[in-house]
């Protein structure tokens, strides 16, 4: 900060010493610098960019005059020929205004700066960049208390939401964009994940095994088609596992994949599920004790499946190894190394969940907040950010002009790889202790399925969507 000040006074100095007619600017340090400037509010900014250092003559009457300073090149930011602006332009390093209109000239250095500036250097850099734009929030709440597990689109639009409530069976819902509802009969599975079919078809995991559905949307009624038993082939499990299909590929081509909460991988197809592989878990996974046996077993949470390719598969049982599995065989068990400072000393060092972002690549997040990402061919996983509440992160997608994370407690997060994070987590008021896994993006609209309901209190969904 002395250096900045320093830097500030000795501007005004140059500034001062040149003259009524105009004024001798020297830029700050920096790779690059987007100087701004105009006379009076109304008119056009002049805009002048700069990779050296090199004084700027400015009039005396300008009274709007802003320098943003970048550790990046021109060439990086967009800002070079006939290139399209970068979003990383949104975000300088340093934010400068200074006035003119005073008898000694002023520097100040801003938090925010004016998005008619950055209209001046790309237009519609803003909107099409920032990922911090205000979302509304509206509440769409179900005539049941208990737990949402599972949550799926329909072909309609509409959302197909299963609920456990304490002392019934499994409920199924489908719900509009309005919050309209209607209750579906005729499937009393308890369900952990719907994997898509296609034609309002699923597969859906439980306790019981794996059951394909087809969903009647006119009739509101489920039939359940056939049924499939998955276990895990280690001697010592006495118990069938709880499942969950986490993974479908979206191709009716190809098989199901699905994982167990005993780290069972298994490939679905035609009703029948074969196992391909076993993966370690955690080694301070909760003991469970199973009566009347009295025996102990593992269990995982927050099991992850990504498809790279036709039989190409990241995959996550709730620790810090994320498996590669190809063709078969499992290629690689990446370790993503928690940053330091973190709760890694306690046994957090888990992946809670894990995403495909398209040409952003492979994003995971972890019990406590980090981000780390990944792109085929590189040989490690990279740490991002940590984000500002550190606990689970339950699910990541792209969403609007970058990405958004749900964190346990009703929080979610949001962020662009070029343009950064933004500085304010979205808080949920009324929110239990989920961590919204059961998230859903369509266009412009994000449902979490989870964040509403548990024993005593309603079961809801929780629509966001940009501001109008």
């Amino acid at each position: 900060m002395i250096t900045r000040l320093r830097t500030w006074l000795h501007l005004s100095f140059v500034l001062a010493a040149c003259g009524p007619s105009e004024s001798l600017l020297v830029l700050p340090a920096a790779n690059t610098s987007v100087l701004l400037h105009r006379a009076r509010a109304g008119q056009s900014y002049a805009i002048h960019l700069y990779d050296a250092r090199e004084p700027v003559k400015l009039e005396t009457s300008d009274e709007e005059v802003y320098v943003l300073l970048y550790e990046s090149s021109l060439e990086e930011l967009g800002l070079r020929g006939d290139t399209v602006a970068r979003c990383g332009v949104l975000r300088p390093d340093q934010r400068l205004r200074l006035s003119l209109d005073l008898d000694e000239p002023r520097w100040a250095e801003l938090a925010e700066v004016p998005l008619d500036v950055f209209e001046a250097i790309s237009p519609g850099l803003h909107h099409r960049c920032d990922p911090c734009l205000p979302l509304r929030q509206t509440r769409q709440m179900l005539p049941t208390t208990g737990r949402a597990t599972a949550v799926a689109r329909l072909e309609s639009g509409r959302v197909l939401i299963a609920v456990s409530p304490r002392g019934l069976g499994p409920l199924l819902y489908v719900v509009d964009d309005v919050g309209a509802f209607e209750r579906v009969e005729g499937c009393s599975l308890p369900l952990f994940d719907l994997g898509p079919l296609g034609g309002n078809r699923f597969v859906g995991g439980g306790s019981l095994g794996l059951a394909e559905l087809f969903i009647d949307e006119a009739a509101a009624r489920c039939e359940v088609i056939r049924t499939a038993t998955v276990s895990d082939s280690r001697p010592d499990d006495p118990r069938s596992p709880d499942v969950e299909v986490v993974s479908t590929g979206g191709n009716t081509d190809e098989p199901v994949y699905v994982l167990t909460d005993d780290g069972g991988f298994f490939e679905y197809r035609d009703g029948s599920a074969i196992q391909l592989d076993s993966f370690e878990l955690h080694p301070r996974d909760l003991f469970h004790l199973i009566e009347p046996l009295g025996i102990t077993a593992e269990f995982a949470d927050w099991l992850s499946i990504v498809r790279l390719a036709p039989a190409e598969l990241l995959l996550s049982v709730g620790w810090d190894k994320i498996y590669h599995w190809k063709d078969g065989r499992t290629l690689r068990a990446y370790r993503v190394d928690i940053p330091e400072g973190s709760f890694e000393l306690q046994g957090y060092d888990r992946i809670s969940a894990l995403t495909d972002l398209g040409a952003d690549g492979i994003s995971a997040g972890s019990v406590n907040g980090d981000f780390f990402s990944w792109r085929p061919g590189r040989s490690d996983w990279t740490y991002e950010f940590t984000a500002p509440v550190m606990d689970r992160v339950g699910a990541i997608r792209r969403f609007g002009n970058g990405t958004i994370a749900t964190i346990e407690g009703g929080r979610l997060v949001r962020w662009h790889p070029e343009a950064g994070l933004c500085a304010t987590p979205i808080e949920v008021t009324g929110a239990g202790d989920a961590d919204g896994r059961l998230l859903l993006v369509r266009d412009e609209q994000l449902t979490v399925a989870d964040f509403f309901g548990d024993a005593e209190r309603p079961t809801g969904l929780l629509r966001l969507q940009p501001e109008p």
